[in-house]
């Protein structure tokens, strides 16, 4: 009937259907798990008070009450309810909320709105301590990612309001979520630095608050990281280090603001450096982990005056690094503010002009260095290295060179960024610049060494790449790094650099969907191609041809001769 709502018409139709208030309880649960777009399984249901299972009258109101839209399904042994679409399950809910005689008879009087009535029923669902068992944890640990998740972006920001009960769900749910789940502690951590930051007039979180909610979030990381084993498809150690650091910099924030506890703030600091370090570690690639190294770094030049110098070359060296690779995982604005930032603070400590006195120290070439990088420019914005005037680049590499600066990790890392930036294809001092920096005692990133690995080949040295690559092989399945193959280095290039070269190389073996040759020229290594690319077929191991060679991240793949770089 178009005079009435598809709410009012699939209400009514469930008053009319269903008179068991303890059918029409279980009834709400699956439309509140459907409203998150979650199943409902089997084994939640609780014992029927009648004489029939209530699996079995649920299938029955498949087909008495079809407005309701209720499915089940089958995964492996395992069965689940639904309705047919979250909307559903939100009309339901909404028109439980006008309807208080049967909101009363059910137990949820107390429901202030709509809203509030999903969250009581939500709540009931994850008090059940059935989803602490093993085969039910991914459907507890929902709720600790998705349902009552606190946070704007990935979250239920209309919970927000509710933040206190929401804790207290999350904390009252089956105690083996909280000994055996670092996902289900990792983001409940989340939700408590998430209050933290609401704000105080709206949703009534008092410093008291966000110091108890803190130091609960940083306990339970440190529970999942050093009592919780990792395993595969759990949460990683790099995401747990992440946010470790981000609470006690936010717990560090709010306890300095008192004067009596700066002791405190200063100690959170330090193991808010010492999480960051350890993140930073386990993957210098991941934007959110690169992200708080960089902020981490900027809260400890304005700590520490005497530091903010060498913290902010050290800041701008890492942001470029990450600006100049170009890609889109990165957040390049957020990047780039963070960079104006330490340039800002760097000028205010020194000026921004050179000295004209020849430096004595690396740190000093570092400051120079910088400071001749953004002679005329305005900010980094938009802006990598190959962006900024060639002739501040040249300018840069003079200073670098200087015998200040020799051996100096931070000299040697920007000195690279600049000579790829400003002679692509010389790939000699390039490759000589990463030898020295493999030789220092600290580890490349996973990106300097594909980079390395790419430089080997490019240089005449393909056994010591292939090392390098089957190194950089078990690295990727054992960890998610975000890496990219540099446009310079994605094909093997003639000598002059004009050209892809030309190699010849010898049909070793074509298994019918992947296909391999010996390449003399690379050690005689069996590289693979495509076979439909050259246009062969069925081609006889001995079988000669040239190819040009390209490069992915797990080493050289053969092209054929007619394939151009861009």
């Amino acid at each position: 009937n178009l005079t009435e709502s598809i709410q009012e018409w699939m209400f009514k139709a469930v008053k009319e259907k269903i008179k068991d208030t303890f059918d029409l309880a279980v009834i709400f649960q699956i439309a509140a798990m459907s409203s998150e777009r979650l199943p409902f399984p089997n084994s939640l249901l609780p014992l029927s008070n009648g004489e029939y299972p209530l699996s079995y009258l649920l299938e029955g109101y498949k087909a008495k009450v079809p407005a309701l839209g209720l499915m089940s399904l089958r995964e492996g042994d395992s069965k689940y309810w639904g309705l047919a679409h979250d909307l559903l399950g939100r009309f339901l809910i909404n028109a439980l909320f006008f309807d208080r005689m049967l909101r009363e008879d059910l137990g949820y009087i107390d429901a202030k709105d709509s809203e509030h009535l999903r969250f009581l029923i939500l709540q009931k669902i994850a008090k059940k301590p059935e989803l602490g068992e093993m085969g039910l944890r991914k459907i507890g640990e929902d709720f600790a990612t998705v349902v009552f998740k606190i946070d704007q972006e990935r979250g239920r920001a209309g919970f927000a309001s509710y933040w206190k009960a929401v804790l207290e769900t999350l904390d009252s749910m089956a105690p083996s979520l909280k000994r055996n789940s670092r996902v289900f502690l990792h983001h409940t951590a989340i939700s408590r630095r998430r209050v933290a930051i609401l704000d105080e007039v709206v949703y009534e979180v008092t410093d008291k608050d966000r110091e108890e909610v803190l130091n609960q979030a940083i306990e339970d990381i440190n529970f999942a990281l050093y009592s919780i084993p990792y395993t595969p498809g759990s949460e990683s150690n790099l995401n747990l280090y992440n946010s470790l650091a981000r609470a006690y910099f936010d717990l560090a924030q709010v306890v300095g603001k008192d004067p009596t506890r700066m002791e405190m703030a200063q100690k959170l600091r330090r193991l808010g450096n010492e999480a960051t370090h350890r993140a930073f570690e386990e993957n210098p690639t991941n934007s959110y982990v690169l992200e708080t190294y960089v902020k981490n770094l900027l809260i400890n030049a304005k700590t520490f005056p005497e530091m903010a110098v060498e913290l902010c070359v050290k800041t701008l060296g890492t942001v470029f690094a990450a600006i100049s690779s170009n890609e889109d995982r990165y957040r390049l604005p957020a990047l780039a503010g963070l960079a104006n930032e330490a340039l800002k603070m760097l000028f205010e400590q020194v000026g921004g002009k050179t000295t004209g006195k020849e430096p004595t120290t690396a740190v000093e070439i570092l400051v120079e260095t910088w400071i001749a990088l953004t002679q005329n420019v305005e900010g980094v914005s938009r802006t990598d290295f190959s962006a900024i005037p060639i002739e501040n680049r040249r300018m840069a590499l003079e200073i670098l060179n200087k015998p200040a600066g020799r051996g100096n990790i931070e000299v040697l890392r920007l000195s690279y960024q600049i000579v790829c930036a400003t002679f692509p294809l010389d790939f000699t001092k390039q490759l000589q610049l990463l030898e020295e920096l493999e030789k220092s005692e600290i580890r490349l990133s996973p990106q300097l060494k594909l980079e390395y690995a790419l430089l080997l080949y490019q240089n005449k040295r393909a056994v010591e790449g292939e090392k390098v690559f089957s190194f950089l092989r078990n690295l990727w399945r054992e960890n998610d790094y975000f890496v990219h193959i540099p446009s310079r280095l994605r094909w093997l290039w003639e000598e002059s650099g004009e050209n892809p070269k030309k190699v010849s190389v010898i049909m070793y073996q074509d298994s019918g969907y992947r296909a391999f040759a010996k390449v003399p020229e690379f050690g005689n290594r069996v590289i693979p191609f495509r076979p439909e690319e050259f246009g062969l077929r069925n081609a006889r191991p001995g079988a000669r041809f040239t190819c040009h060679v390209s490069f992915g991240h797990n080493g050289p793949f053969l092209r054929p001769t007619t394939s151009r770089p861009r």
